[in-house]
């Protein structure tokens, strides 16, 4: 029974505190609790889809408020230098330089290999530098080579190696040469001997060019190379004998190929770096091109300008108080040479020379002193220092005929042996150019213009006594040679040569015109005299981007359009 009593007042015990814990959670539930947070502004309150549309139309902006698209350029920050490198100071009075190089290498906490052969003292002072150029400035004073892989660094030292350059440059060798002879004498011969009429004179120009750009090459960078105190006759030598029957050793440091392009040099890496710029400095200098625009023109001058061209009206009237044209002999030095010194390259109002140079104007210009008439036009390119040739001519073919008479006992026989001979009739031009890198380019030019004005027969006795006529062309020629020195599209104007020419025109009645005395009323006579002066415009251009669509030979790309099928 005590068990059981127990046990009920253990159910009662815990019905009890059950009830007592409900009774309390629901009071519990029904306490007023204040807001977890402050409430929220009125002006932060999310509004969207859950207002109404009267209150989004209210809301809705002005369009007018809305300012227009900013044109104002975006500013341009510098870029972001992403390989910025380690900077080291370093300060060394005549310390060993292999001390300072494991000093550096224990600072920089890189490897080092440093090869025999390395030795002297450096005196330093570097601030704020990168361990690249410390090295390198270290390596001028000791003479060693170093080379970074990979965390490590690798010192040798500066002994000859062999390199290899390449060089893209035609393997041609041109001599060009220009003579020109004026001899004002007269002179026959008889039987081999000779003898010459009056003292006359004479005068001759002769201009020579040679170019062998590998030939050149090699001899500087042999000099360039030169090893001392090394020397390397034990690796490659040649044994030449001088001019006094002696030999002597010559120490070849180059081999050259200029088939390949390629040269070989043999020296130390601190003359390899010298030679390395003279090679790139070489080549761009030599590859520079020039196109040159040449046009003849013929001026028959009018009666009031018999004494030629007035330069100054041209001078005036084509570029006002700004423009200028000095004139210099055609056979003197560098000069400007009727060069036009106003130059506008956008091709303005009142400039004749121009981007876009056309010749009508200058001819316009022209008309104004006499009929004018163009006798060739060409265009030429031309590397740096090369020469180019331009010839538009017809080869005129003549024959000279041999006679040779043959006397026998009874009879005698003539043989006639013809050769055949040709000269040239039309338009030649040689010009050198030279650019310079401010873009000045000097031309050495000569033009030279030919014509057939006549034929004259052979006076020959043996001719002459055969009834055999041989006809020999008469030919005149124009030239000048002078040396120019332009600007980049800047027009030249070479001119002064004016010849006169006399035309005795007869024109009558067949046979009363010959008769003796009376033959003169029965005819008429037509003398003329011209005078005709020769204009030559010269105008160069330097070509940076030789392409014909998109580079500096645009102008011409007219005419290669084709039409597709």
């Amino acid at each position: 029974m005590l068990v059981k009593n127990k046990t009920f007042k253990v159910i009662t015990l815990t019905s009890s505190i059950i009830a007592l814990l409900m009774i309390s959670g629901c009071e519990t539930s029904a306490v007023k609790r204040d807001p977890p947070a402050p409430p929220v502004a009125e002006d932060f309150i999310p509004k969207g889809h859950i207002d109404s549309p009267q209150q989004m139309a209210e809301q809705q902006p002005d369009i007018n408020a809305i300012p227009g698209i900013s044109t104002a350029s975006t500013a341009k920050l510098p870029p972001l230098d992403l390989t910025q490198k380690e900077l080291y100071s370093i300060t060394a009075i005549k310390v060993p330089v292999t001390e300072l190089l494991f000093q550096i290498s224990q600072d920089s906490a890189k490897e080092i290999d440093i090869s025999n052969g390395v030795e002297g003292t450096v005196t330093i002072n570097a601030i704020n530098q990168p361990l690249e150029q410390i090295l390198d400035r270290m390596s001028e004073q000791a003479n060693f080579v170093f080379e970074m892989r990979d965390n490590v660094i690798k010192i040798r030292p500066d002994v000859p190696e062999w390199r290899n350059y390449k060089v893209d440059y035609v393997n041609i060798t041109k001599t060009s040469t220009d003579s020109i002879d004026m001899k004002m004498n007269v002179s026959s011969s008889v039987d081999g001997a000779s003898s010459t009429l009056g003292k006359g004179s004479s005068s001759q120009v002769k201009v020579e060019s040679k170019h062998d750009f590998w030939v050149q090459l090699d001899n500087n960078i042999q000099k360039l190379a030169q090893l001392d105190p090394y020397s390397i006759s034990e690796v490659v030598a040649e044994t030449e004998k001088d001019k006094k029957g002696g030999s002597q050793k010559v120490s070849q440091n180059t081999v050259v190929n200029p088939e390949a392009g390629v040269i070989s040099v043999f020296t130390t890496d601190k003359k390899h770096r010298a030679i390395k710029k003279y090679i790139e400095q070489v080549t761009r200098r030599a590859e520079k091109q020039v196109l040159i625009e040449a046009t003849v023109v013929e001026v028959t001058l009018n009666d009031q300008y018999q004494a030629g061209i007035d330069w100054s009206m041209i001078n005036s009237s084509a570029f006002g108080s700004s423009g200028g044209i000095s004139f210099s002999s055609p056979f003197s030095g560098p000069s400007d040479g009727f060069s036009i010194g106003t130059v506008n390259p956008l091709g303005a109002a009142g400039s004749v020379a121009s981007g876009d140079w056309n010749i009508l104007a200058n001819l316009k210009l022209l008309k104004q002193f006499g009929d004018s008439k163009v006798l060739s036009s060409p265009k030429i390119m031309a590397i740096n220092n090369q020469t180019a040739l331009l010839k538009v001519v017809n080869n005129l073919v003549y024959f000279t005929v041999d006679v040779n008479t043959t006397t026998g006992t009874q009879t005698s026989q003539t043989t006639y042996e013809t050769e055949v001979q040709t000269v040239p009739v039309g338009f030649t031009m040689s010009v050198t150019p030279f650019v310079s890198d401010e873009g000045t380019v000097t031309l050495n030019v000569r033009p030279t213009l030919s014509r057939l004005v006549g034929q004259v027969a052979d006076p020959n006795p043996a001719l002459v006594n055969s009834g055999v006529e041989s006809l020999i062309p008469i030919i005149q020629e124009k030239e000048m040679s002078s040396v120019l020195r332009l600007q980049d599209r800047q027009v030249a104007i070479i001119g002064g040569l004016i010849e006169d020419e006399n035309s005795n025109n007869r024109n009558g009645i067949p046979w009363l015109s010959d008769t003796p005395y009376v033959g003169d009323l029965f005819s008429a006579r037509d003398d003329q005299a011209t005078k005709s002066e020769l204009v030559i415009f010269i105008r160069p251009i330097i070509i940076d981007n030789p392409d014909v669509y998109n580079g500096d030979l645009r102008s011409v790309s007219q005419f290669l359009k084709t039409q597709s099928m």
